[in-house]
């Protein structure tokens, strides 16, 4: 039986040697690491593969509460078993019951506001604004849905387990894939803390007034002018992992191969009984995570901390005249003594 897994190129197509379907992803991670500002663009695929259960799946059937006779894990079993092939479920060799995708869409629904796209691994959340949002350096992650192709799609199946290798074929719509581009800002690196002065023209000058002092976590919460920075601690975090979560609508196809025909209507219903199914046309949803590694740049603290004095911090000027500060304009002359010699 197949599961539905997402791949790019960068981890490969399935079914390869230290690739998705062997290990745990973390060998060949779906999308690889990259610097902060840095620009990339990423397509992340879907398709079917008789695996277990892959190790991005969060949800869907084989994590959640449905088991399967004669599948384990292939990190704890070491081997793969085609249990759609070789014998699924104590049936018949040859039969093919495919998962096939449908639709894939980024997830950005989640977190407290119901709005979140990543979390980061100390549980912030980020949305898709957030992460959009150029900062001077970053352009921002824009995260799409490309088109599916028109027409069918010819899609060949090919399980190999201990015991046989065979295929089967399925003339089917295409699908759409998704893609995830443009270069990360510094919010992804929200620890940073700012001290700033703001005084209130409104209010300044009476007899009770103390300088105005704010507090701020990241850049993009510091307004965006401000008297006077004195506070500046960096986040200096060497990498941060953002997770995002796809999920993968996927309907059933199955190829009964040389059985086709043969098999009473009872045993094809016992069959898809014992794999987790109900019919011949049944659709879901299968939930993966996908991690990205965004590795900080902290050597760029100093040119941006020179750019907020530069452009966001008014001069004394500037807060002389906000305030109604004026003072008499004096022309001083100076002057070389002369040496006045004793006569």
């Amino acid at each position: 039986m197949s599961y539905t897994i997402v791949y790019s190129d960068y981890n490969g197509l399935p079914g390869g040697e230290g690739n998705y379907d062997f290990l745990s992803g973390a060998q060949a991670p779906i999308l690889p690491a990259v610097d902060l500002y840095n620009s990339f663009n990423f397509e992340i695929k879907a398709t079917t593969a008789e695996v277990s259960a892959p190790p991005t799946q969060t949800v869907g059937a084989g994590r959640d509460g449905i088991s399967y006779n004669n599948r384990t894990n292939y990190r704890t079993r070491n081997t793969r078993y085609g249990s759609s092939t070789s014998k699924p479920s104590g049936s018949y060799v040859g039969i093919h019951v495919a998962r096939i995708p449908t639709a894939m869409r980024w997830v950005d629904t989640s977190g407290p506001d119901g709005d979140g796209i990543a979390q980061n691994e100390k549980g912030d959340w980020f949305n898709r604004e957030v992460l959009s949002k150029p900062d001077g350096r970053g352009s921002g992650v824009t995260f799409k849905e490309n088109p599916a192709p028109s027409g069918n799609t010819d899609f060949s199946f090919v399980t190999n387990t201990e015991e046989v290798t065979a295929a089967a074929s399925f003339t089917i719509p295409g699908w759409n894939s998704l893609s995830i581009q443009g270069s990360y800002n510094g919010g992804v690196f929200p620890y940073n803390e700012f001290g700033y002065l703001d005084d209130n023209p409104d209010t300044y000058g009476n007899a009770d007034y103390t300088s105005q002092t704010y507090e701020a976590n990241n850049i993009y919460e510091l307004p965006d002018k401000f008297d006077n920075l004195y506070k500046f601690i960096p986040d200096d975090r060497e990498s941060t992992t953002l997770t995002f979560k796809i999920e993968v609508d996927w309907q059933l196809q199955i190829n009964y191969g040389a059985y086709a025909g043969l098999i009473s209507a009872s045993n094809q219903a016992k069959i898809l009984a014992r794999m987790g199914y109900t019919t011949v046309t049944q659709t879901g949803t299968d939930v993966h995570t996908v991690t990205h590694v965004v590795n900080n740049d902290t050597g760029d603290w100093p040119k941006i901390l020179e750019e907020i004095l530069s452009t966001r911090q008014r001069s004394q000027e500037e807060q002389n005249e906000r305030l109604g500060q004026t003072f008499p304009t004096t022309d001083i002359v100076v002057t070389t003594s002369k040496k006045v010699e004793a006569e």
